[in-house]
């Protein structure tokens, strides 16, 4: 099972069924490590030590049963919003926001988007990324990941006489509004013990 859960005042608020993989589809999850090469003189062209530099996550699935209304809705929010208005609600899904609108928009996970701006026509959005939740009956061990969208190519799905399978990519991101952690721990405290993902799920 896949649910989703977003913004405060969206449909998916509260945590949200939004499919099943068919009986052959495989969630596939896949850790991306990023690794600097500390190179020096002695050791030639192999590194002498790697610095971990943190990491993000892409996660794969095939869903034959599905809610197209919540898909609508993270393919929105995927999209920074797509052009959110008041009340909450979103732009028609597949309307682009402003170039280089921002995801997180510095706000805190699920805050909800804000009030329109009468002097420039737009909304103060809120935080756009989704908490995603996997659950499967063998493993009996969930995955959260904290800060989702769906990524690059999101969506892939067949159009015809038999039955529809809905191919996703979602990409999880170490985000935070503030990558300095307010500096409390000294210097180059950073992201030490942040969570891309647990194995909790969201309420």
């Amino acid at each position: 099972m896949v649910a989703v859960k977003g913004r405060s005042d969206l449909a998916i608020s509260s945590l949200t069924q939004l499919g099943l993989t068919d009986r052959n589809g495989v969630v596939r999850i896949t850790p991306n490590f990023r690794g600097k090469d500390l190179d020096v003189d002695p050791w030639g062209d192999a590194p002498a030590d790697i610095q971990f530099m943190l990491a993000d996550a892409t996660i794969t699935m095939t869903l034959v049963h599905i809610d197209r209304t919540v898909l609508d809705i993270c393919l929105s929010e995927s999209m920074a919003g797509a052009g959110a208005i008041p009340g909450g609600a979103n732009g028609t899904v597949g309307t682009f926001p402003r170039a280089g609108s921002r995801m997180g928009n510095n706000t805190p996970r699920f805050s909800p988007n804000g009030t329109l701006n009468p002097s420039t026509g737009q909304v103060t959005t809120g935080n756009h990324y989704i908490g995603l939740n996997l659950s499967g009956p063998v493993s009996n061990k969930p995955w959260r990941f904290f800060f989702a969208y769906l990524a690059e190519r999101p969506l892939e799905t067949p159009i015809g006489v038999e039955r529809s399978t809905f191919q996703l990519t979602w990409r999880a991101v170490p985000y935070t509004q503030d990558p300095w952690a307010g500096g409390t721990q000294g210097p180059g405290f950073g992201a030490l013990g942040y969570a891309l993902w647990d194995y909790n799920s969201d309420s």
